[in-house]
């Protein structure tokens, strides 16, 4: 049980991060929220995601675009995302090249004695859909 008390908001805020494809911002979870006839107050929605955060439930991702992106934890494997500068999607990489490396992390270090524990790395461009209606390249 994530939640000790539940409530119409935080049910269907559960299901929104459960069922979405990629990381989400508060932003897109407030919209999806309104247009499911909700008006939870934003700072409901911080707290709630706050607390599935607290309980590991719920991974946050920072971008460089300065907003927080929130994925459920479904408890796939480490992987790295895509964000599209101009929609802002957010895109699951499937795989880590860095982890699959056959030398591992020996041409990336400095020399051999450093140890990786963790890494977090992101990609950052236009998606295809915004290539391909144009859309002048934007830095984040």
């Amino acid at each position: 049980m994530v939640f000790k008390r539940k409530t119409i908001v935080s049910e269907r805020l559960l299901h929104l991060l459960q069922t979405a494809k990629a990381p989400l911002s508060s932003a897109h979870l407030l919209d999806e929220l309104k247009r499911s006839g909700l008006k939870p107050n934003k700072t409901t929605v911080y707290r709630i995601l706050d607390k599935l955060v607290d309980k590991r439930a719920v991974h946050v991702m920072p971008l460089k675009n300065g907003v927080r992106y929130f994925e459920w934890d479904h408890g796939q494997k480490h992987h790295h995302h895509f964000f599209c500068g101009e929609c802002e999607t957010v895109y699951c990489l499937d795989a880590c090249q860095l982890d699959t490396r056959i030398d591992g992390w020996s041409n990336v270090l400095p020399d051999t004695r450093f140890q990786v524990d963790q890494h977090d790395f992101n990609l950052y461009g236009r998606c295809g859909d915004c290539v391909e209606k144009g859309v002048e390249h934007v830095t984040v």
